[in-house]
């Protein structure tokens, strides 16, 4: 006999393996009926409810829920789920969500750990390469800086010498001219 647990349980796996949206949306209209699921049952839902949140790009929302998943994980000692390795898994992906979030940082300190733990994953590798280039160093933004100050002096030039000197030529010249004229009239 099923309990009302089991059929929840049941009807959130059975809208498929790459039913995201389905199953985020089910998720989220019935908290109640999911958190009394039994133990297990509610962790592996959860993962799951996670990984779809990664995938119909809700980082924000991932990113929030992430943390008590991965404690669970840890401290039940779960090291697959379907037949992946959940906790690396789980943080290349908050990785992932914080790269898309531009968050370089954040993403930079995970993606150390996950190559630590993993150092023949490619993405991993691969990821924190990238963002240790997108990372903001101090020798790049001085050199942004110093350009953008070239560039605002460079300008500053030009406009000065458009509205003062321009302008005050003509009069300057017309006037040294006249005087000359008046020099070369009255004096031999």
């Amino acid at each position: 006999m099923q309990t009302a647990g089991d059929q929840i349980y049941l009807k959130y796996f059975r809208l498929g393996d790459t039913s995201y949206r389905q199953k985020v949306r089910f998720y989220e209209e019935n908290p109640l009926a999911i958190s009394a699921l039994y133990f297990y049952d509610r962790i592996e839902v959860d993962m799951d409810y996670i990984l779809c949140l990664f995938e119909v790009g809700k980082y924000e929302r991932f990113l929030s829920k992430v943390d008590p998943v991965l404690e669970i994980i840890i401290m039940e000692n779960i090291f697959k789920y379907r037949d992946e390795n959940i906790f690396c898994d789980l943080l290349l992906k908050k990785a992932s969500c914080l790269y898309n979030l531009n968050k370089f940082d954040k993403a930079l300190d995970i993606l150390r750990q996950v190559v630590k733990i993993d150092p023949q994953n490619r993405f991993a590798v691969r990821l924190f390469i990238i963002c240790a280039r997108k990372q903001n160093n101090d020798t790049a933004t001085t050199i942004k800086a110093l350009a953008m100050a070239s560039l605002l002096i460079v300008v500053g030039i030009i406009v000065s010498q458009i509205l003062i000197v321009d302008s005050f030529f003509d009069e300057t010249i017309a006037f040294f001219n006249f005087s000359q004229k008046y020099i070369d009239h009255f004096l031999p």
